[in-house]
């Protein structure tokens, strides 16, 4: 890439390239982008967004533009220091980014999820503020027909480095993350539901472990595969299936895969492939060694090995097949500006 980043967001665009923008550097949060074009197998430089951008969001909307919003704006040493509220359309077409207004809330680690209806669900998060960093339960919509956000239902509870995966029926499934408040930290196992007929969240049963930073894929069948993250008591391995049919979760074997900074594809032949990431070695936080898993079937097996080790990376389905992985962090801390492909 033209820039080593990690944390940074990738979005898989209607012409077949990828948007990849934002992240972390040396120097901070960047506001830089650039677009991968697999016939090519070229990078290019895509312009700034009007804000940097550290996990924040990227969301493909019904009419191929892009939102990116949120994010942290400013890091010393790696250590944010505040959050945005703003937000960015990229058009494809022309290769700009423009302003798309402020959210109600500054937030980072939120997620974001394109409904049925085309409007853009932004939940949850981080909010810096001068004196601490704080979770939030806040959640709003991004209407693209008029260009603003609005508030919806809140949350259960706050949270941030959290889930939310759209299930088959259009509702959205919201899992774990954690709560951190001035005074206190606490990773959740607490899950909810998000309908938007009634702009509600409702409750939706436990995880089997409290768990944060863990990743999300919706399978064929309809079930989510919930994947790795930490916990309480440290890194996790275990891996739970959430049904819808019945609102449960149930556990589904371990990953040999590395437990956080990891990222899961939901392959065209319905395997969940999940990627690199980082482990607690002796001392320090260590990368692990380019270890991928494949899921299928209730099991794991070892997956291919990657080219780089690498955390806190993007991995994107390309209408080939293939994955793009790029960009994070290796060992060392480095940030990294390769990239490599997956061929499942």
């Amino acid at each position: 890439m033209a820039e080593a980043r990690a944390n940074h967001e990738a979005i898989l665009l209607e012409d077949g390239r990828v948007l990849i923008a934002g992240g972390l550097d040396d120097g901070g949060p960047l506001d830089g982008a650039e677009l991968y074009d697999p016939s090519s197998g070229d990078f290019e430089e895509a312009g700034h967004m009007t804000s940097p951008r550290l996990e924040g969001s990227a969301t493909l909307l019904s009419d191929g533009t892009v939102l990116l919003a949120g994010g942290a704006d400013g890091a010393n040493q790696g250590i944010i220091t505040s959050s945005t509220a703003t937000a960015d359309l990229f058009d494809p077409a022309t290769g700009k980014f423009s302003e798309a207004g402020r959210m109600g809330s500054s937030r980072f680690g939120h997620a974001a999820v394109r409904l049925g209806n085309g409007k853009v669900l932004i939940a949850g998060g981080l909010k810096q503020s001068s004196t601490a960093t704080i979770s939030l339960s806040t959640a709003e919509l991004f209407d693209p027909a008029t260009g603003k956000f609005s508030p919806t239902g809140s949350m259960s509870s706050p949270r941030a480095d959290f889930t939310a995966t759209l299930l088959s029926d259009g509702r959205v499934l919201v899992t774990g993350g954690f709560n951190a408040t001035k005074t206190s930290f606490s990773t959740l196992d607490s899950a909810e539901i998000y309908d938007p007929a009634t702009g509600a969240f409702t409750q939706a049963g436990s995880l089997n472990a409290p768990r944060s930073g863990h990743t999300a894929t919706l399978l064929n069948d309809g079930r989510v595969l919930i994947a790795n993250g930490q916990g309480d008591a440290g890194h996790l391995y275990s891996c739970e299936l959430f049904d819808p049919k019945t609102g449960s979760f149930e556990l589904t074997g371990e990953s040999p895969s590395d437990p956080v900074g990891h990222a899961a594809i939901l392959l065209p032949d319905g395997r969940v492939l999940l990627a690199g990431g980082f482990t607690s070695g002796v001392g320090d936080v260590v990368v692990q060694l380019r270890s991928t898993a494949l899921y299928e079937a209730g099991e794991f097996v070892q997956g291919p090995l990657m080219l780089a080790p690498r955390a806190n990376f993007t991995a994107t389905l390309l209408q080939d097949g293939r994955v793009l992985v790029a960009g994070g962090w290796s060992e060392g801390g480095e940030y990294i500006a390769s990239a490599e492909l997956l061929l499942p």
